[in-house]
């Protein structure tokens, strides 16, 4: 990750601390060493699967695409 406001690569103990807070909603808070800002990511729904990770949005993308030219064909 890098620090929006200072453009510092953000490294867990190096550059960056990390806090887990138990709020109404689960969130992580972290917090640039270099110029203090800090980042909340929140955690709402632990079934959560990325989009890139769904096994129906590869099989719609294999099939989708064109066949490719063999070099016999021209």
């Amino acid at each position: 990750m890098v620090c929006k406001r200072c453009d510092t690569t953000l490294l867990p103990s190096i550059t960056s601390t990390h806090r887990i807070k138990s709020m109404p909603v689960t969130t992580i808070i972290t917090t640039c060493k270099v110029c203090k800002a800090k980042k909340r990511f929140a955690f709402h729904d632990k079934d959560y699967v990325l989009f890139n990770d769904k096994a129906a949005i590869h099989d719609e993308q294999n099939d989708t695409r064109e066949p490719s030219l063999d070099s016999n064909t021209c």
